[in-house]
């Protein structure tokens, strides 16, 4: 098994631990690729079966479509899509103060998130392509246990 994708020793131990787990005993070799763009390192990952890894179970004939991520409890939507590695602006780095990270809920879900406070509905009327009842920013939604599952759409950039 080869990993070069995550930099940070505690993960990469994490995941060993959890493979060794499951009855894996392949050795493991750590590198470190070159430097790439987040999104490519995430395409390359995907390529070569690193999906355990990733945390992404499925993927989309034009870019991404439906991705499973794994988080804890606390997080912002926003942070976990960029700690995926996954393609998301973030101009304002999560403080409400643009909407680069606007998405959509899928409609089963709006009734299970917090409504969107003054701040977030002003950012709102800035972004483009904002859905009817279903826009918010990623930056403004904390995960939580009751949301495990939740279905969101990246609007375009």
């Amino acid at each position: 098994m080869v990993s070069q994708i995550c930099f940070d020793a505690d993960t990469i131990e994490c995941w060993l631990v959890r493979t060794r787990d499951r009855g894996v005993a392949l050795p493991v070799y750590i590198g470190l690729p070159g430097v790439i763009e987040r999104h490519k390192l995430l395409g390359i990952a995907l390529r070569i079966g690193l999906g355990d890894s990733t945390r992404v179970l499925s993927k989309n004939t034009g870019f991404w479509r439906h991705l499973a991520l794994e988080a804890q409890p606390g997080p912002k939507i926003m942070e976990i899509i960029w700690d995926a590695a996954l393609p998301i602006e973030t101009s304002c780095g999560g403080c409400c103060a643009c909407a680069t990270c606007h998405c959509y809920i899928d409609d089963a879900w709006m009734t299970c998130l917090e409504p969107a406070d003054a701040d977030e509905v002003d950012m709102l009327d800035m972004a483009f392509d904002v859905g009817e009842n279903h826009s918010r920013l990623t930056c403004q939604i904390a995960f939580s246990e009751p949301l495990d599952g939740l279905r969101v759409t990246l609007a375009p950039a």
